[in-house]
């Protein structure tokens, strides 16, 4: 299907919505003169965080593919997909249930650069594991049975096959980078400095130093390596693989791989069980802590509900547009560039009631989180229609008509499960939300606060909160996606 002039309009109007943010801070871009030394330095320190965070993951990762490989081996599939559920928890959950748990573990973690790119690679080694485990499978599957035969390791198998799996490793390795360069939510935990990221180094300059030209310069260069990144990403055409057959790669199995899966989730839960009675313990001692945890838990459900509705309306225009080739490299290369300055820009804008607050801070995570969610299967999803979608458009029907009888019926499960992920994360986030409210308004800013006081236990105590409102905003929407599902069958 070929796009009529209308949705040309339609499509540049979704568009400037999502830059909207930064076309607004256009007229503070003026020129000012830029301190060379101060930026590069941030740079190349940031850009250090996320080359390290990206090959302790891809490490880490490695060993949890082969985990998996040997876990599916050996339980039937139902399990075996409850347990690849578990080690995406602490990639899918926000940050605070990862950060404060481990924080309460382990009293000389490190803060700083060393801290952030550990933390990095504990909450992202699952979802790593995961894309490497389905990338060796569709690539090495048919090399399978002669490996094994011949007595080959996984690792000799690996080194002899790096040319087949080589691009699709580098596409997942530029993608990480982009991601930990743009990360906010565990440098401004455990940063400690301003050279453990760059998003810190523009906060620093917002909030300490009131300082907007140098703030931008940052800006500037971040968006701009950014830029290079997604046309590295470009140029590095992944060959399309097949669905790998149900074939058992025993060959690439290793039971040691199991450890860096389940360590996260291990913190996540021995931390909740040791600590939980002394948080209790001190809660009990400071009531005065509780006294506005109703407000806050109806400002997290309010703004998880919120993003999860914007986030729905956004993904389902996403799913419209897609169906239009020519649409479908803006979704491909788009990404946040800059989490603090997308904050500061809805910050400027005006209203300072609890509503309007909400309001802000939900259209900002909305922007945030979209272009991240529409990698979680969205764009394969429409692709896979391609077929159907052609056939229809020969039979004369309208691109309203296709969406309304075929994208949108298929894409609505994925859509609804999605949408109730961003509430999850709505829920849970206090980086975004704290540069644009500036006070406490929901339960993730009133924890981060307690984790600034090193009151790491009650923190973790009252995350369980969180934990209550997101289960609340996400069941409303898998439950809309189960009734879409069984609509389908």
């Amino acid at each position: 299907m070929r796009p009529h002039l209308k949705h040309g309009l339609f499509f540049a109007i979704f568009i400037l919505i999502f830059l909207f943010p930064y076309l607004r801070l256009v007229p503070r871009m003026a020129f000012a003169p830029m301190d060379l030394e101060y930026v590069c330095s941030n740079y190349v320190n940031s850009f250090l965080q996320s080359l390290m965070s990206t090959l302790l993951s891809l490490v880490f990762g490695l060993f949890g593919a082969l985990g998996l490989f040997w876990l599916e081996g050996r339980v039937r599939a139902s399990r075996f997909a409850l347990l690849e559920f578990v080690v995406l928890l602490p990639a899918l959950l926000p940050a605070l249930f990862l950060v404060v748990p481990v924080l309460n573990l382990i009293s000389f973690f490190p803060f700083g650069f060393t801290g952030v790119v550990l933390f990095h690679a504990l909450a992202e080694v699952g979802i790593v594991a995961l894309a490497l485990k389905r990338i060796f499978a569709q690539r090495l599957t048919a090399y399978a049975d002669t490996a094994r035969m011949s007595g080959s390791s996984a690792f000799f198998l690996l080194r002899k096959t790096a040319s087949l799996w080589r691009v699709d490793v580098l596409n997942l390795a530029l993608i990480l980078i982009i991601y930990f360069l743009t990360s906010f939510s565990i440098p401004l935990l455990i940063g400690g400095s301003s050279l453990a990221s760059l998003e810190i180094s523009v906060f620093e300059s917002l909030v300490v130093h009131h300082n907007w030209p140098l703030a931008m310069n940052l800006f500037i260069f971040q968006c701009v390596s950014i830029g290079i990144l997604l046309l590295a990403l470009s140029f590095f055409k992944t060959p399309v693989a097949e669905e790998p057959e149900k074939m058992r790669l025993s060959v690439l199995e290793n039971p040691l791989g199991i450890f860096p899966l389940f360590l996260p989730p291990l913190f996540i839960l021995i931390g909740w069980l040791t600590q939980l009675p002394k948080g209790l313990h001190h809660l009990s001692l400071q009531p005065q802590v509780l006294h506005r945890w109703q407000h806050y838990f109806m400002g997290s459900l309010t703004l998880g509900f919120l993003t999860a509705g914007c986030v729905f309306v956004f993904l389902s225009l996403a799913s419209y547009f897609l169906q239009f080739k020519e649409f479908r490299r803006f979704f491909v290369s788009f990404f946040t560039p800059s989490f603090v300055i997308l904050g500061f820009s809805f910050f400027l804008l005006p209203g300072l009631s609890l509503l309007a607050l909400e309001t802000k801070i939900a259209w900002a995570l909305t922007i945030a989180f979209v272009p991240t969610l529409l990698r979680f299967g969205l764009l394969q999803k429409v692709l896979s229609l391609e077929a159907q979608l052609e056939m229809a458009s020969f039979l004369g029907g309208g691109s309203f008509y296709i969406f309304k009888k075929i994208t949108w019926p298929q894409c609505l499960p994925l859509v609804s499960m999605l949408s109730g992920l961003a509430g999850v994360w709505a829920v849970g986030d206090f980086s975004l939300s704290r540069v644009i409210a500036g006070r406490d308004v929901n339960l993730a800013m009133w924890v981060q606060s307690l984790v600034d006081q090193y009151r790491w236990d009650m923190a973790l105590v009252l995350s369980a909160l969180i934990l209550v409102a997101a289960l609340m905003v996400f069941g409303f929407f898998w439950g809309l996606s189960y009734v879409a599902r069984q609509k389908l069958i």
